[in-house]
């Protein structure tokens, strides 16, 4: 009997001993895959930066940009220099990728895994965003964190289902965008569940759940800014935006040679000053808007009502504009584009001298970004061929999902497609066409398609499998 329970004890020791070296080696591939996400940075000789950049890493509270990603960016200088923040960004997203491929295939092949790393470092836009200090790299992983509590929270622990509800509140806190994204995701996932009719209110009590961290992010948002700023919205700047994006396209220009004859508006002093360029007039000196219309949070009662003037005079010309606006963020995608030499003559250049040193400062100077010398052509070759190729070929498997909506494997084209169309539309629509606002998801589409793919080859060897019968 003590013979049995050694025994046992043994059996139980090494069942351990193997499980948690799995979990080791597995911890080790996935954060190996975040330093392969990291490589373009790597080759840069520095961590991607935007002039937006800046306002994140001295954690400074604006109007217009949301403080809690400047919250995430203070490990940075908890180390003294802004890599691990990449770093993280980068564990973040491959290890949301590991779980999709668990939730896909059952098991994760490690081997596989680390080819579809490399396949989006090497062809998607990915790695521009993961190692880029932007809050918009949590526009996706809101996607793929809500996307798995959503349809597949049975088939992940209760350690990570509790991680993916953090990750989904901040990451919808992170970017305003993202909170009206995760509700539109959460509105069309309620759409297929009542398609299905199958088991309707144990599904729609988990969309509450996801539409419940919703609402506690955006109310923490709207509490931010009641305690900054002594405003009760969620996004108190959004109509300066909108209202740029209006005078780029002409129909704001338009109403104001109308209106300023008949009203007192702030903004007529200065309609001779202002050309159709909506970074202009948000971001240049010589805008009226910072020094003469009060900026951001002096400005945008006014903005409010003429952006929403101008489209109850002009519906029209402001539905054509945004269509085609929205159209052209279906050729404006490039990956890198606005990673350039331009940030070295922003403010950037002084938070990195502030925060992390002359060194860090002087470093950014000798990179690629700082010299105009990375391969954009050639990235813009390559996103040119794979992002209309994907695209179509993620929408052929996303038409596949809409025959067979019962299985959750298959639905992650047609979530991808919907929420790509969501992304382009609500930037367009708020601030405008830039390459970054695509590209921040386009490479969801290689990652979709993937999966699609994987997803379909193993179901035909599932199915050509022999029936094994016990005689």
């Amino acid at each position: 009997m003590n013979v049995d329970l050694k025994s046992g004890k043994l059996e139980l020791v090494e069942k351990y001993f193997t499980l948690y070296k799995t979990q080791i080696t597995n911890f080790a591939v996935i954060f190996a895959c975040a330093l392969i996400l990291t490589i373009p940075a790597f080759y840069n000789g520095y961590v991607f930066l935007f002039q937006d950049s800046a306002d994140y890493l001295a954690s400074w509270v604006r109007f217009y940009r949301l403080p809690v990603y400047g919250n995430f960016t203070l490990i940075g200088r908890i180390f003294g220099t802004p890599w691990p923040i990449a770093i993280a960004q980068g564990l973040i997203v491959a290890h949301l990728i590991y779980l999709v491929n668990k939730i896909s295939f059952g098991k994760v092949n490690l081997k596989l895994y680390t080819l579809q790393i490399i396949g989006l470092t090497l062809f998607s836009s990915l790695p521009y965003v993961s190692a880029q200090i932007m809050a918009d790299i949590f526009t996706p992983i809101m996607f793929l964190g809500l996307y798995i509590l959503l349809f597949h929270r049975k088939k992940i622990s209760i350690l990570e289902k509790n991680y993916l509800k953090v990750l989904v509140v901040f990451s919808a806190m992170a970017h305003i965008t993202n909170i009206y994204l995760g509700v539109g995701l959460v509105i069309f996932s309620a759409f297929v569940i009542l398609i299905r009719a199958e088991d309707t209110k144990a599904n729609l009590k988990t969309l509450g759940r996801g539409l419940g961290l919703l609402a506690f992010a955006a109310a923490y948002v709207v509490g931010l800014n009641a305690y900054y700023y002594k405003t009760w919205k969620l996004s108190p700047a959004s109509s300066v935006f909108a209202l740029a994006n209006l005078i780029q396209n002409g129909t704001a220009t338009l109403y104001l040679e109308q209106a300023c004859s008949t009203q007192q508006l702030k903004i007529c002093k200065f309609t001779h000053a202002i050309p159709n360029s909506s970074d202009f007039f948000l971001w240049s000196r010589k805008s009226p808007l910072d020094k003469s219309l009060g900026s951001f949070r002096g400005f945008s009662n006014e903005a409010q009502f003429i952006v929403r003037d101008t489209i109850a005079t002009y519906p029209k010309d402001v539905a054509i504009h945004a269509f085609n606006d929205f159209k052209r963020t279906f050729v404006v995608h490039a990956p890198a584009k606005e990673l350039n030499s331009s940030v070295a003559r922003s403010s950037v250049r002084g938070v990195l001298r502030i925060f992390y040193g002359m060194n860090a400062r002087d470093t950014f100077f000798k990179t690629k970004q700082a010299n105009d010398a990375l391969p954009y052509q050639l990235l813009a070759n390559i996103d040119n061929i794979v992002f209309p190729l994907s695209l179509i070929l993620v929408s052929l498997l996303s038409i596949l999902s809409l025959m067979n909506l019962r299985d959750n494997k298959s639905l992650l084209p047609l979530f991808t497609i919907v929420f790509l169309l969501g992304n382009n539309f609500l930037c367009a629509l708020g601030s405008g066409v830039f390459d970054r606002y695509q590209a921040r998801v386009s490479w969801l589409l290689v990652f979709a398609l993937m999966i699609g793919i994987g997803t379909i080859i193993s179901q035909r060897k599932l199915i050509k499998a022999p029936i094994k019968i016990n005689e």
